[in-house]
């Protein structure tokens, strides 16, 4: 029960901090992102809109000087290609690249045209080979995989002649930045995920010790107050058949004895389920034939379903075999059987069905409830909760059970889940 706490502890803990940096990380790295990409269009639609050449700073349109200073004209790399309706090269500027020549800017620029997108990006190898990515990323055959050297961003502008004119800006520089800071943020987030990892598993413990320390005097409590109880009732179960001995027996003593009987068991239950959230030490992991143990237990209800007057139909695939604790699945099957039994409507049908789904046990109770419409099944494993909150009802019972499926079941790392529909209330587990 502890480990259990302190796993989900930790899983909370470092979810919420995963979700928190993804989200940072994430913020940080688009706004780089975006105000990369704000500024090469910039640089594009300048160049472009003069027509392929870049103007002085001081021509340049006051809009764009939050982008650009007076170093710009002589930092920025590009050239710029105007082809005819042909893809014929009709001029040319490349008096600010020295990485590409005249072929190579008017091979550039027919695929860029070619790509039917007016702005992409084509990177180069060191060989100068074209090998353009735009917008849908293209694959290089095998022999054409190199280390990329150069990445221009283009942008194609058709004039009024039918001519296209087409902008290559080197972001180099800009797209190794880029990925440096993306590659950092992630390593440096890593780095701080696995950090505090280890400083929430370490000291997770100690978070949790006001709960550990509340929940140990309350089983510890619960045990004592157990064994305490038992003693005076065993001495009024004791007095109370002395009186029937010797006064016959009458309905005061016979209702003492079924309440005395009624509170020991809840006491033994109660018991039962604080030593069983204490550790699992106990459990003894065997092979067993869990059709023939299924069949077994459940055919034990079957006397008591019939004389209230209702049936009990049982679906068990043979020979279905499971590595578990075998008391503490005996247990499971009963304390099932034994609440479906108990809140089966009148002239009802209780049904029990094993079956497997791949490497897993798949067990299922039912039985007719028709005052299920409006329960709240939420808390249906709440120790001492019941459906009847008055609890007068006829239906013996503590409101325990459940619990203790709950805690065999989660022991045995299992799932337990319950639903109801059309009048038939289902519990499911899968061990």
């Amino acid at each position: 029960m502890i480990q259990r706490l302190q796993r989900k502890f930790i899983f909370i803990a470092m979810g919420s901090l995963l979700a928190v940096m993804l989200v940072v990380l994430g913020l940080i790295n688009l706004i780089s992102v975006y105000q990369m990409t704000m500024e090469v269009r910039a640089k594009l639609d300048l160049i472009s809109a003069n027509s392929g050449e870049l103007p002085s700073f001081d021509d340049i349109e006051s809009k764009f000087h939050s982008y650009f200073t007076a170093e710009f004209p002589y930092s920025t790399r590009y050239f710029s290609v105007l082809l005819d309706e042909n893809g014929e090269v009709l001029a040319m500027e490349m008096n600010h690249i020295s990485s590409v020549d005249d072929k190579g800017a008017a091979e550039y620029a027919r695929a860029a045209v070619s790509s039917n997108h007016a702005i992409g990006y084509i990177r180069a190898d060191d060989n100068d080979t074209i090998a353009y990515q735009i917008f849908e990323r293209k694959r290089l055959n095998k022999d054409k995989r190199k280390f990329w050297s150069m990445s221009y961003v283009y942008q194609v502008t058709k004039q009024e002649n039918g001519n296209n004119l087409i902008v290559f800006l080197d972001y180099t520089n800009e797209d190794e930045r880029l990925q440096n800071t993306m590659k950092l943020s992630a390593g440096i987030g890593l780095a701080a995920y696995f950090i505090v990892f280890i400083l929430v598993a370490v000291l997770s413990k100690r978070a949790i010790a006001p709960v550990i320390q509340s929940f140990e005097k309350q089983k510890q409590f619960v045990t004592n107050a157990g064994h305490e109880l038992k003693t005076p009732l065993a001495i009024i179960s004791a007095n109370t058949e002395v009186i029937q001995m010797m006064n016959g027996d009458n309905e005061w003593t016979t209702s003492t004895l079924n309440q005395v009987k009624r509170l020991s068991m809840l006491v033994n239950n109660l018991i039962r389920l604080a030593r069983m959230e204490e550790d699992d030490t106990n459990i003894i992991i065997e092979k067993l034939n869990i059709s023939d143990m299924f069949i077994e237990t459940t055919e034990s209800f079957r006397p008591i379903l019939e004389n209230d007057g209702k049936k009990l139909e049982l679906t068990s695939e043979p020979g279905l075999e499971l590595m578990s604790d075998k008391n503490l699945v005996q247990e499971l099957i009963s304390i099932m059987m034994d609440n479906a039994v108990k809140y089966c409507d009148e002239g009802g049908e209780v049904r029990a069905v094993l079956s497997h789904r791949g490497k897993r046990i798949k067990l299922r109770f039912l039985n007719n409830y028709s005052a299920g419409a409006d329960v709240d099944y939420s808390r249906f494993f709440d120790r001492f909760y019941r459906a009847d909150q008055s609890h007068n009802s006829a239906k013996k019972g503590f409101g325990i059970g459940l619990s203790m499926a709950q805690e065999i079941v989660s022991t045995l790392k299992g799932k337990i889940s319950v639903g109801w529909k059309d009048g038939i209330i289902m519990f499911t587990i899968i061990l």
